[in-house]
């Protein structure tokens, strides 16, 4: 058997609840891109973190 082989036979359980904090994600980043709403930027900006800075 060659080793540079994948196995996709393999079943991986993953719980049903990181399917919700997916979708709550995608749908808060549709709400900002929308409407330009982003309270988690807020924040920093609120704490006096410059401009222009990821974080």
């Amino acid at each position: 058997m060659n080793t540079d082989e994948h196995r996709y036979d393999q079943v991986v359980y993953v719980d049903s609840h990181w399917r919700w904090l997916t979708a709550r994600s995608g749908a808060n980043l549709l709400q900002s891109a929308g409407t330009g709403l982003r309270p988690l930027a807020a924040i920093p900006k609120k704490l006096g973190t410059p401009p222009g800075s990821p974080f």
